[in-house]
């Protein structure tokens, strides 16, 4: 019988990457944040953190809404306006920030390449300095990335 992972880990992120955590509950990534978690089961790394299946918990919109988020290729942005269109709700530009907002699992679900309309980058969970930082190791790396 294989060997369930669960528990808090730190991911060992590659240069330049704020450091990160995650939560996995059976086995499936249900959270992760940056930021040290308050105590550690051990350590991912960063190609197990990037091929763990999602446990995506929220409403239907919020859902809708992240899974549109994964769509977003490496290393590019959208405004909240598309992301709305893109789920089928044109002028919810809010509603979207709000369920970006709620991303149980930054990274993975990448609401940093959500920008506003007018190319300023708007808000982030961890700050706005975390967003640039994060798109720009994705511009730098993007060629080398896979999700």
């Amino acid at each position: 019988m294989a060997h369930i992972i669960e528990g808090m880990f730190q991911v060992a992120v590659p240069e330049g990457v704020p450091l990160l955590w995650a939560q996995i509950e059976a086995g499936r990534l249900v959270r992760a944040a940056v930021g040290t978690p308050p105590t550690c089961a051990g350590k991912l790394t960063w190609e197990v953190f990037n091929r763990m299946p999602l446990e995506l918990q929220g409403t239907p919109f919020q859902v809708r809404v992240w899974e549109a988020a994964m769509t977003i290729p490496i290393g590019e942005t959208v405004s909240y306006g598309e992301l709305a269109e893109w789920v089928g709700r044109p002028g919810a530009q809010r509603a979207v920030a709000q369920a970006l907002k709620r991303n149980p699992i930054i990274w993975r679900v990448p609401c940093h390449r959500v920008i506003r309309s007018d190319g300023t980058l708007g808000g982030f969970a961890f700050g706005v300095a975390c967003k640039a930082r994060m798109l720009s190791w994705e511009q730098r790396n993007k060629n080398n990335m896979k999700f």
